[in-house]
């Protein structure tokens, strides 16, 4: 029989309450203590007491606005994220690319750059290299150097989230790697490991255009393909690791079954074009395969007949192999991400067979949004959300402010 729901202790409500709380000073900077009582239903008490715990754990700050005082009565003081509350070292390894960043509170980066050596570079190495970046960062007088709460990592291939392992990452060459461990054993912080097309879905639909609903289903459409589902405001979590989704098969030419992979991907768009490359998915292919498809992608939306006819019978392809989901989830909206989401044929194709699917259905139409947001700003976005911002991790209460110094190596679990 299913257990019944347990009730979440007082630390888990405070802790849960102090996210929800830094969630709308992010939203409204420089909102007032009685504005936040009304949108979050504390009362004036409870919120002043936990805005001064926030003050004093040197995550927010009270000031007035920059505008001009007003000439009499009480100065209208609010309440603001402070930069340097916490940091966040976001690590984002896709064939596409292979670039670092490290934030504060607010999402400025005071560091980020591309990874060397890869592909080719071990999991070791790279670890190597970016204690050494942190290391270097924590020295700048600017950075408060015990202010780093974790670290956010976003693959594309196959990934445990939970163990934080990188099963398979072919754009990298990586397999059966303990990436979270790694990391975890270098820098004593909790590591935050997702798919790279996870680590979109919740930079979109909590922070970007797709913010509006919380039922929602994401596309990925790269050199590879891949896919996240959202219920509720929270990524479903199967069993198992995750693992991108080029081995669906879909209908082909003559009614031949071939791998989603072979028709819509981007390695299939640019075989199709004539790519002079490997198309093997090797990392060495793949080094060739991402440069080549930002002018694939230029031959397509400039007009190019034969361009414009490969990128939508991708785009269809894709279409079709989810049009079932769509029936069965029915998510309030569709996100493309990805390169591929900046060919116009690619998501016009999509589009028009949603439109056709939709219609004589009478099922609703879900919003379609275009993300436009990188794998990089993806995997900051993430690392916040889970860090500070994140109101539930795998339906607990989060701890986003005292991760900060009080974080040891047996709670990873909990948080990865």
């Amino acid at each position: 029989m299913p257990s019944a729901p347990v009730s979440p202790n007082s630390q888990q409500i405070r802790h849960l309450n102090r996210s929800r709380i830094l969630s709308e000073i992010r939203r409204l900077p420089g909102v007032s203590r009685s504005q936040l009582a009304k949108r979050t239903g504390l009362t004036e008490a409870s919120l002043s007491r936990i805005a001064r715990d926030l003050i004093a754990d040197g995550l927010v700050m009270e000031m007035e606005p920059p505008a001009a005082r007003p000439a009499r009565g009480r100065p209208n003081v609010g309440l603001w994220l402070r930069d340097d509350g916490v940091y966040v070292l976001c690590v984002a390894l896709t064939a596409y690319e292979h670039k670092f960043s490290v934030v504060g509170s607010t999402g400025q980066r005071v560091l980020e750059g591309s990874i060397p050596g890869l592909p080719g570079a071990t999991a070791d190495e790279v670890v190597a290299y970016l204690s050494q970046q942190v290391e270097a960062v924590q020295k700048r007088p600017d950075v408060k150097a015990d202010r780093l709460g974790g670290v956010a990592v976003s693959i594309s291939g196959d990934v445990d989230a939970r163990r934080r392992s990188a099963v398979s990452v072919p754009g990298i060459g990586w397999h059966d790697r303990p990436l979270g461990a790694l990391v975890e054993d270098a820098l004593r912080v909790p590591v935050r490991l997702q798919s790279v097309s996870n680590a979109l879905h919740i930079a979109e639909a909590r922070y970007g255009e797709g913010r509006i609903t919380p039922h929602s289903l994401l596309l990925h459409a790269g050199l590879g393909i891949s896919a996240s589902l959202m219920s509720n405001g929270l990524l479903t979590v199967g069993a198992g690791h995750e693992s991108g989704i080029e081995g669906i098969l879909v209908g082909g030419a003559g009614g031949t079954p071939s791998r989603l992979t072979d028709v819509a991907s981007g390695r299939a768009i640019l075989r199709r074009l004539g790519h002079p490359g490997g198309i093997d998915g090797s990392p060495t292919a793949d080094v060739g395969l991402h440069l080549g498809l930002p002018h694939a992608i230029r031959q397509a939306n400039a007009g190019d007949p034969n361009a414009v006819a490969v990128f939508a019978e991708a785009g269809h392809q894709l279409a079709r192999c989810f049009l079932s989901v769509v029936a069965l989830v029915h998510p309030e909206q569709i996100i493309l991400a990805g390169p591929l989401a900046a060919a116009r044929p690619f998501v016009e194709a999509i589009q028009r067979a949603l439109e056709a699917f939709t219609g004589p259905s009478q099922l609703p139409v879900p919003a379609f949004i275009v993300s436009r947001i990188s794998y990089l700003r993806a995997t900051e976005l993430m690392g916040l959300d889970a860090f500070l911002f994140a109101q539930t991790v795998d339906g607990r209460a989060s701890r986003p402010a005292a991760g900060i110094g009080e974080w040891s190596g047996e709670e990873a679990g909990a948080l990865g």
